[in-house]
């Protein structure tokens, strides 16, 4: 509907065009209550072969859509109708049709569970948008034109980045078909309503999860000063503490290794271990499991377990969340490492054995040839 004309299609096939009088578009404009008004069609004409399920007008008055059951939708020239296009490549019924409100693009939506951009000038198909497990009813332009918003027959909204061709996020607020779709003109909220008797007002938060992003990477940036902050004043049950809170297995592991160089390391790193709340040790156990499946951490994860089970009674142990699940991984891994070591200690062996004999004889050489 615009301020002078309307443009209506029906299940009869037709599109009509409707003139709307000077007075009933300045008593609209007022507020006032008007009564009714006889409409006559200024143009009729028959546009598909099946029911006409959606009509859109573009932006500027001067086209309109028409999507329709018989699978294909078509351009008209408005307000004389006259056929300029059809758009075919849709395999089953035409929901929607929208245009573009920043270019020269129509947008529909299909009972195959698919979108479709076309272009208006040669009316050819310019991107497909797949993801809809069911039919596609409604579809609307956000986002300046740069996103399609589009709702199901199975109660799902999908974002789409036209750019990208992707679905950037699933909308699951609804039961049943979602056959309203409507975004207000300031961009920033949609109405939806549905067959599950709902109607739902949706609100766009992508600048304040922005926001939200921003602040987390600044404060992960100024925890990330503070502690390399606390490893350089050695103040290591600090940093221990708040590389747990941080949830950041790799930089506990950074701290346990730092304080394991230093004079009497195995000392303090018992000291400060011991120190952690039990929530703390807990997460230390979870993180050291996964430090014990890699050779070149597992001496750092041995030694925290050595702490642990040498300073916390069994029944302590076992009331550890998740300490039957770590048993269970560490001890395949941690026979793995010892047998490593086995080797390793025999073969050094072996080596000073031969490096033994072979100053033995060295002597015997010499000797020999100092009795000559």
């Amino acid at each position: 509907m615009k301020e002078s004309f309307v443009v209506t299609a029906s299940q009869d096939c037709t599109i009509k065009v409707w003139n709307l009088p000077e007075s009933f578009t300045a008593k609209a404009k007022a507020g006032l209550v008007s009564s009714p008004e006889m409409l006559h069609a200024h143009v009729t004409e028959r546009g598909h072969d099946k029911d006409i399920n959606s009509v859109a007008i573009s932006p500027n008055d001067k086209l309109i859509a028409t999507g329709s059951q018989d699978r294909t939708a078509k351009l008209w020239s408005c307000p004389d109708c006259s056929l300029m296009g059809i758009f075919s490549g849709h395999t089953r019924g035409i929901w929607c049709v929208q245009f573009s409100p920043v270019d020269q693009v129509l947008a529909t939506s299909s009972a195959d569970g698919t979108v479709k951009l076309w272009g208006l000038h040669d009316f050819s198909c310019l991107k497909t948008f797949e993801g809809h497990d069911a039919s596609v009813l409604k579809i609307v332009f956000v986002s300046r034109g740069t996103q399609l918003l589009s709702s199901g027959s199975d109660g799902l909204l999908k974002l789409w980045t036209i750019k990208t061709n992707e679905c950037v996020k699933t909308l699951d607020g609804h039961e049943d078909k979602v056959w309203g779709l409507h975004c207000n003109k300031q961009d920033d909220m949609v109405v939806t309503a549905s067959s599950d008797s709902c109607v739902i007002l949706w609100k766009d938060v992508t600048e304040i999860e922005l926001e939200e992003e921003q602040a987390k990477q600044e404060e992960q940036i100024m925890k990330d000063q503070e502690l390399s902050n606390l490893l350089h004043e050695r103040k290591y049950l600090k940093a221990l503490g708040l590389a747990i809170s941080l949830d950041r297995p790799h930089t506990v592991l950074t701290v346990i290794k730092v304080i394991l160089k230093e004079t009497n390391g195995k000392e303090n790193l018992e000291k400060n271990i011991l120190r952690l709340r039990k929530d703390q040790k807990e997460s230390v156990l979870k993180f050291l499991v996964t430090w014990n499946t890699n050779s070149r951490n597992c001496h750092e994860a041995q030694a925290v377990l050595e702490t642990l089970l040498k300073h916390e009674a069994p029944e302590s142990l076992l009331q550890y969340e998740g300490i039957k699940a770590a048993v269970e991984s560490l001890l395949p891994y941690t026979e793995r490492h010892f047998q490593r070591l086995g080797r390793l200690l025999q073969a050094s062996m072996f080596i000073d054995f031969m490096w033994q004999n072979m100053r033995l004889a060295d002597v015997s050489k010499r000797e020999e040839d100092e009795s000559l």
